[in-house]
């Protein structure tokens, strides 16, 4: 959110033409004073191109424009680099890195933003170029941070993954992909195979949801709940003799004692009221 932050702050500060003339003397008076060298002006396009390097590099911003978001920083890569790198740490998720390691991400991030900076400077002799692109960079940083999927620790990502195999071990016995359904039959049919999973905060609805997204993509689901082209597999409730799931409501199961008649002979003999058979 730091690229955001800094982003909207130059985005509003520019906007107030006194904050614009300030910025346009410094620009302009710097580069007069300057020269051709580096000045505060390319100081202060390095910093902007460090901030936005440290949330998003040039590629992924331009991969925005085609629609990919990736859910790992450059500044995450550098930390597990290191990590990995020089002090040997057995990690496989930058949340487990050293605290201290952010501070030396966001300085490679910062000499990189002051090098970018330096280039332009000696490649085009003017500090605007260094200052625009470093803005438009740091927009795009902010932009590309607040689209970026929510990114979970280790410990998540694995209940996360033994919710879904719980699930998939689940629906592929007592789920089809055809028929029509409420959600409300789904969660409390799933809730009931796995008691751990009967509060909110062991497993929401809205995870439940996309569970059943994931296992079945083609599903529609109306605003009211329905899905439409998932519903529950038929059978027998052992304890109540009805037939749940499927599209029908629930169906007594057909009594299993003998027939009233039997046969003798192929003939069929009424049996009387005291359990005796008549005789033909």
């Amino acid at each position: 959110m730091g690229a955001l932050v800094l982003a909207g702050a130059v985005t509003v500060g520019l906007s107030d033409p006194a904050v614009e003339d300030a910025v346009e003397d410094l620009i302009y008076n710097t580069n007069m004073l300057s020269g051709s060298g580096f000045g505060p002006a390319d100081t202060l396009a390095g910093l902007l191109w460090g901030v936005s390097l440290f949330y998003a590099s040039p590629l992924q911003q331009l991969l925005l424009f085609l629609g990919k978001i990736e859910t790992q920083r450059p500044s995450d890569w550098i930390i597990m680099v290191l990590a990995r790198g020089p002090l040997g740490l057995p990690i496989t998720d930058v949340n487990e890195a050293p605290g201290w390691l952010s501070g030396v991400a966001a300085g490679v991030c910062l000499v990189s933003g002051l090098a970018i900076s330096a280039v332009l400077q000696a490649g085009l002799g003017d500090s605007i170029w260094a200052l625009s692109t470093g803005t438009g960079a740091c927009l795009a940083a902010g932009v590309y941070e607040v689209g970026r999927p929510k990114r979970m620790n280790r410990a998540e990502a694995q209940e996360l993954d033994e919710q879904w195999r719980d699930f998939v071990g689940w629906a592929n016995g007592r789920l089809v992909r055809s028929g029509r359904c409420h959600e409300s039959e789904i969660q409390t049919a799933f809730r009931k195979q796995f008691p751990r999973y009967r509060s909110q905060d062991a497993l929401t609805d809205a995870t439940l949801r996309s569970l059943v997204r994931n296992w079945a993509p083609e599903v529609d689901r109306t605003p009211n709940g329905f899905y439409r082209g998932v519903s529950l597999r038929p059978r027998v409730n052992e304890f109540t003799g009805q037939v749940e799931g499927g599209s029908g409501a629930s169906t007594p199961v057909a009594s299993r004692d003998p027939s009233p008649t039997s046969s003798v002979d192929g003939e069929p003999v009424a049996t009387a009221a005291g359990g005796g058979a008549q005789q033909p």
